[in-house]
């Protein structure tokens, strides 16, 4: 910040500390009551030079962008021409605050964990990119499980470790579990509502074509929350896995494949190949054609236009 100013002028430093001071104390404050606070000799070009020192240093701001505009519009501040720009200043110290401390970061974060997932694992914790993995959060969450907050255990298989279970979410599982339904949904396969290929590794698959991944664009076909279907950000490679074994499962994973041609620009979904062999000598064709897909030169397509 500038020391000092010329002969008969207030001391620029002097100016900045009073500022400061004064926000300090009484808080956000117009103008007219800084002019008051420093005095009769603090002319109001002096205090508007001494505000943007302090704007451009970051240390003071305003509550409007009049004060910005007035500047701008003007080309900056002449004398003679000035007027008190409105809004209130305020140390901008006061606005940041101490922020969070580490235990309160750690809560908040377990607690988005256990919001977003029911069930919160290293794993999890590792999916989700948390800082140190799962280290800084166990602590809070093993003070939650005193409180009765939250559940410890081993709840899902394949999760490992010790894991720490949202109230409800056991009891979930274990409907969805004993269910004689198995509900049929297409979803983003990077969404975080997926655990498959994140949380959990991918069920091992038999057929060629590639791996599937949590990439952009792609989706996924779930029954009872098992994969059954992966197509590409393209539509035009499919990837089975083991529950497409049982045609049932696999017809009704081909049907929710009209979701997915729903959310593509043209309506429409062109399957090339499937498992890595061309789509329309796929064994799986015949499924799909009773889906509603047809054949074309290129494989087959389904459109829900």
């Amino acid at each position: 910040l500038a020391a000092g100013g010329p002969a008969g002028r207030p001391d620029r430093r002097r100016l900045h500390a009073g500022i400061l001071a004064h926000l300090w104390r009484r808080g956000a404050s117009f103008v007219r009551d800084l002019q008051r606070a420093l005095g009769p000799e603090v002319g109001l070009a002096d205090l508007d030079a001494a505000l943007w020192d302090l704007v451009w240093s970051g240390h003071v701001t305003n509550d409007t962008l009049l004060p910005l505009r007035t500047r701008r519009g003007s080309g900056g501040p002449r004398p003679g021409s000035l007027r008190a720009p409105g809004g209130r200043w305020s140390a901008v110290v006061d606005l940041v605050g101490a922020g969070a401390s580490p235990t309160e970061r750690a809560l908040a974060r377990a607690e988005a964990l256990l919001v977003r997932h029911g069930i919160v694992s290293r794993q999890i914790a590792l999916a989700e990119d948390v800082p140190g993995g799962v280290a800084p959060i166990a602590g809070v969450l093993r003070e939650l499980e005193d409180l009765g907050k939250v559940r410890r255990g081993y709840f899902v298989e394949g999760l490992g470790g010790v894991q720490f279970a949202a109230p409800g979410a056991v009891d979930r599982l274990r409907m969805m579990r004993s269910s004689e339904t198995r509900d049929v949904i297409a979803l983003a396969a990077d969404d975080p509502a997926n655990p498959w290929g994140g949380a959990l590794p991918w069920p091992t698959r038999s057929g060629g074509g590639g791996a599937p991944r949590r990439s952009v664009g792609a989706s996924l076909i779930l029954a009872g929350g098992t994969p059954v279907l992966w197509i590409d950000r393209g539509g035009r490679r499919m990837l089975t896995f083991p529950a497409a074994a049982d045609r049932a499962c696999f017809l009704a994973g081909a049907r929710a494949l009209g979701q997915v041609a729903a959310q593509r620009a043209g309506k429409s979904l062109r399957l090339e190949t499937i498992d890595g062999e061309p789509a329309r000598g796929s064994g799986f064709a015949m499924a799909l054609r009773e889906a509603g897909f047809t054949s074309d030169l290129h494989g087959l397509t389904l459109d829900v236009r």
